[in-house]
């Protein structure tokens, strides 16, 4: 396209030269001569201008319309046409001379050369202004302004009584992994490390955010004096990382600032506030554990002290300590009673075989067994009979006291199952209890690890090296589209 540019260019200087002839020389008919030396024919005088412009279809587009003739313009023409015709200038050969070549040569040359430049700053600007400034603007940053941070980590872990060995990838993969009480505490100690309320507990121990405000800092990475606790939180995250393996159940909690005996104070800190959390998370699963059989040992000892009361005013209106007790007595005299008895019906019985009966001996034996008799049947009565005021006085006392034994008796098996419940729940909730073991503690580090400053100059490059890519690759098929 460009060749075709340029020979359209020679071709008008061309035919600007063959006009300024024209204008210079006057037009005649052809010479007697000329006609016998081409035997009657016309002599074409054809230019090389005119014969480029009937090859070329664009020449035709590209001249401007001419403009009428003026009366003027015509007369002088009439007067040429009369004036004795001169010899016809040769016509211009088709090849350009070595003079005009050269030119031709270093004009298409010059204008190559300036489209090569231009090609090429439409690539490199583009370019310069993606990748390169980018690149330049971190290269300065990392290498000139961006402070040294000093990296620290503690690794923790969450352990039960119970728990066991890790689970195997296999066995992962077959029934998947059995989350124990260990793997949950452990998994809220991740999530609280990081969270806000970690951060505000810190803030009570340690100078959080002196720490992240020292004059070490440089004014890009280091937080405002005036910043929020929101702002101060934010920058908490940035400098804290928490990573937690469900594998092996360890957490790991690294720290990095300004100052080496800062991040070992921080993860300190951070390592109490966590265990103390642990402590908490054991209270109160006892707690919860224990509720029901606390309940159930206050219920029983309720129930013991309702039947005492009971008991204690049972006695105190009957007057009576052990009911059961004095019914035995009673019953040992029925039964002395009873043995007097046969033994006085027994010697009666051989005193009549020998004597008279109506003798007073035989009277005063009658007479004592009747007594005797008498008495058995009032102390029977008194146990089992009717009092005065028509009630069964000992049966139904007998009877009340029993039924509060029994009561009693009830209560304390309770009272001594739920007591028995109580301690069991304590047990296990003490086998289920979680507690932090420290695997690495935390130490001051001799050097800074970070900013990692070559490692960040080749991702900004690589990543605005990427972004120019693919900018330009959208470019191009945009334009492919708009040319189809």
């Amino acid at each position: 396209m460009a060749r075709v540019d340029d020979l359209s260019a020679y071709r008008r200087r061309n035919r600007a030269a063959d006009k300024a002839a024209k204008e210079t020389t006057a037009a005649a008919k052809p010479a007697e001569n000329g006609d016998m030396a081409t035997g009657g024919r016309k002599v074409a005088t054809t230019t090389e201008s005119e014969i480029f412009d009937e090859l070329d279809p664009l020449a035709s587009v590209e001249e401007k319309p001419r403009k009428k003739a003026s009366p003027r313009a015509k007369a002088a023409a009439a007067a040429r046409a009369k004036a004795p015709a001169e010899k016809e200038a040769p016509a211009k050969p088709l090849v350009a001379t070595p003079r005009e070549s050269e030119t031709f040569r270093s004009s298409y040359g010059s204008d190559r050369n300036q489209r090569d430049r231009l090609r090429k700053l439409r690539f490199f600007l583009p370019l310069l202004l993606v990748v390169g400034l980018p690149t330049l603007f971190a290269a300065i940053y990392y290498g000139l302004i961006a402070s040294d941070l000093y990296y620290t980590e503690t690794r923790i872990s969450v352990r039960s009584p119970g728990s066991s060995a890790a689970p195997s990838l296999m066995s992962s993969a077959m029934g998947g992994i059995q989350l124990g009480s260990a793997s949950i505490e452990a998994d809220s100690i991740a999530e609280f490390a990081a969270s806000h309320d970690a951060v505000q507990q810190l803030a009570e121990q340690v100078d959080i955010r002196s720490m992240f405000t020292r004059d070490e800092g440089d004014f890009i990475s280091r937080l405002s004096n005036d910043a929020s606790f929101e702002d101060l939180v934010e920058h908490y995250k940035k400098r804290v990382s928490v990573v937690y393996d469900q594998a092996t159940g360890i957490i790991t909690i690294g720290a990095k600032t300004y100052r080496p005996e800062d991040s070992r104070s921080l993860l300190v800190a951070l390592n109490d506030i966590s265990e103390r959390l642990v402590n908490a998370f054991n209270k109160r699963a006892e707690e919860d554990a224990l509720r029901i059989a606390r309940s159930e040992v206050e219920r029983a000892e309720q129930r013991m002290a309702d039947v005492r009361t009971e008991l204690l005013r049972f006695r105190l209106s009957n007057q009576e300590l052990d009911p059961a007790q004095r019914s035995g007595g009673i019953l040992s005299i029925i039964s002395g009673l009873e043995s007097e008895y046969a033994q006085v019906a027994a010697e009666l019985g051989e005193s009549i075989s020998y004597m008279d009966p109506g003798s007073m001996q035989i009277t005063a034996l009658r007479n004592r067994l009747k007594a005797i008799e008498e008495q058995i049947r009032a102390e029977e009565e008194r146990l089992t009979g009717t009092g005065e005021d028509g009630d069964r006085r000992y049966a139904n006392v007998l009877n009340d006291y029993e039924l509060l034994v029994l009561e009693r008796e009830l209560a304390h098996q309770e009272y001594t199952s739920a007591i028995t419940s109580l301690e069991s729940a304590r047990i296990e909730a003490q086998r289920q209890q979680v507690y932090l073991v420290p695997i690495v503690q935390p130490h001051e580090a001799e050097t800074a690890r970070f900013p990692q400053r070559l490692e960040n100059v080749g991702l900004v490059f690589l990543a605005s090296l990427l972004v120019f890519l693919i900018g330009r690759l959208i470019i191009t098929g945009i334009q492919d589209h708009l040319m189809n």
